[in-house]
């Protein structure tokens, strides 16, 4: 008897809690305000103000250091992307 694949079920766009990856593509390009292709300290600052929860200057240092996974003080496309879908 031969076995059936089961289908991943259908999930909607609409109903994604996750953001197409070219919304967040162009969220990472507006706080990339010097277009560098990366996000830096000042740039991170600006997006948690939009985001409504600005970070004094020990939390925005925390924060970065979290996103920034290879310590680089940068932070990569990769790096937000990845921090961006596990919020």
């Amino acid at each position: 008897m031969a076995s059936k694949k089961k289908k991943k079920p259908v999930v909607h766009p609409e109903l994604s809690d996750t953001p197409p990856r070219d919304e967040v593509r162009e969220i990472f390009r507006t706080y990339d305000r010097d277009g560098s292709g990366s996000i830096d300290l000042g740039e991170l600052a600006r997006l948690l103000e939009a985001l409504g929860t600005p970070a004094n200057e020990g939390e925005l240092e925390m924060a970065f250091d979290i996103i920034d996974t290879n310590a680089n003080r940068k932070i990569s496309w990769e790096e937000f992307n990845t921090w961006w879908r596990s919020r």
